[in-house]
């Protein structure tokens, strides 16, 4: 990976809040097992537990398949992209497109 490539991807990282835009995948907040320090969210059979890495970045972690990491493997986790794909899809969400983010749920289902 070239050190631009790097740059864009640590920015996503810090930048992209993994709750609002697994919402807007249609994950849903289940506050009955969230806590302080994590956020459990469910969208249909999966679950997923999203908190804040020692690196600032925010996680998930699925209960279903054992698959982890930051937004851009959540987003190669729901959509098999590759890493080019995965950086095109987030740009806007972490603010460096002057695209608004995609959101992919209906506009009654947006929280």
């Amino acid at each position: 990976m070239t050190k631009n490539r790097d740059d864009e991807l640590e920015n996503i990282k810090q930048n992209v809040n993994l709750v609002e835009y697994a919402q807007s995948r249609g994950y849903e907040i289940s506050k009955r097992d969230s806590s302080k320090n994590s956020t459990s969210m469910k969208r249909g059979g999966d679950k997923i537990i999203v908190a804040t890495g020692q690196d600032g970045h925010g996680i998930f972690f699925s209960v279903n398949d054992n698959s982890s990491g930051s937004v851009d493997d959540f987003v190669q986790k729901l959509d098999g992209a590759n890493l080019g794909q995965v950086s095109k899809e987030l740009r806007p969400w972490a603010g460096l497109s002057k695209q608004p983010p995609v959101n992919r749920l209906p506009p009654e289902q947006r929280p």
